[in-house]
């Protein structure tokens, strides 16, 4: 039951009708709460898990009812809710927002995940012609945006890296001279270079940690590698899903954060243009310094977070671990100024 003071608060609701992407939508209710009455509507088939938020009403979507569309319009002009932001403004909300293309009375927001769709999906124009802004996650990503002039649509940058304290029910153990070089993720070759990892001579002490479970074809053939080159002592893997206290408190304990983007990534041009991986807000959420392949260097946001190897020389990345970690001094990782940051965007547009 939400008390007399949240009442009085104007409306807005937060929708995600996708499966990934939902981890954005805890920042943005922090960013939210004491200023609006928050509805979220939430795929029941994503993981994120956002009951026991106070002061929140969550409604979740069944995304096979042909209906579904029309409920939630149904449920935002009955609750009289105006405002309403979009965790992922892509794709699946194109229908959603044919149903508004007379009314005139809700103002939409939403965060673009995928850049690249401007510039060719008739889908997405629509959107954009609907949306009175777009926020993207990383000012990089914006600047290019603009460069381009691929959107006439005003366009904020923001940083979604506040994330849920969780209650620690094993406290995870770090020796003292192990070095912990972290990479969060499942095993997927498509969006790392892990064959990168089995070419080095790693030094004794350094400790790879693959964030994510390894049970899947291509993690079980990773781990039958590090088997069989004897490098196993240098790896912590995971046969199974990993609870979010151990996720964070091995993010929290890392010496690095290692995205392992490299160019010869399929996706490598999105990456170091348009586009981000859900490691960076790991990194920049616990204000761990990355180690990042050098083709990188040249985005100031990388020069203040991260140190850079080049893969050519192949042991190089253990000569970037000894230099300084980043000191993480830019306002823009504070809350207060993400949380302004969003509030004046959806206040102003």
């Amino acid at each position: 039951m939400m008390n007399k003071h949240f009442q009085s608060l104007p409306k807005i609701a937060l929708i995600e009708f996708d499966q990934s992407h939902a981890e954005c939508l805890y920042s943005q209710i922090l960013f939210l709460q004491d200023h609006y009455q928050i509805t979220v509507f939430l795929n029941k088939k994503s993981p994120e898990d956002l009951t026991n938020i106070p002061n929140i009403t969550l409604i979740t979507l069944d995304l096979d009812n042909k209906k579904t569309n029309q409920i939630v319009k149904n449920y935002l002009i009955k609750e009289k809710i105006n405002k309403v932001v979009f965790n992922s403004a892509e794709r699946k909300i194109y229908k959603f927002l044919l149903l508004f293309l007379f009314n005139k009375q809700i103002s939409f927001w939403g965060i673009l995940h995928n850049p690249n769709r401007l510039k060719k999906s008739l889908k997405q124009k629509y959107i954009s012609f609907k949306l009175k802004g777009y926020f993207v996650l990383s000012d990089f990503v914006k600047q290019n945006i603009t460069k381009e002039k691929l959107t006439k649509t005003p366009i904020k940058s923001i940083y979604t890296i506040f994330f849920k304290k969780e209650n620690i029910l094993e406290k995870i153990i770090k020796l003292q001279n192990e070095t912990w070089i972290v990479i969060p993720g499942k095993v997927e070759s498509y969006r790392r270079d892990y064959q990168f990892l089995l070419q080095l001579n790693i030094p004794q002490n350094i400790k790879f940690i693959i964030l994510g479970n390894i049970n899947t074809p291509e993690g079980i053939q990773f781990k039958d590698k590090v088997h069989k080159l004897g490098v196993s002592s240098n790896f912590i893997l995971f046969e199974s899903y990993i609870q979010n206290d151990v996720f964070n408190q091995y993010i929290e304990n890392a010496d690095f954060i290692l995205p392992l983007i490299h160019p010869n990534n399929p996706f490598f041009n999105k990456y170091i243009k348009n586009k981000i991986t859900g490691t960076y807000n790991w990194a920049y959420a616990f204000k761990k310094t990355m180690l990042l392949e050098q083709s990188f260097s040249s985005i100031d946001e990388f020069k203040e977070t991260s140190n850079f190897y080049d893969i050519k020389s192949k042991n190089q990345i253990f000569n970037s671990i000894k230099e300084p970690k980043k000191e993480y001094t830019s306002d823009k990782w504070n809350f207060k100024h993400q949380q302004n940051t969003y509030l004046n965007f959806i206040k102003t547009q």
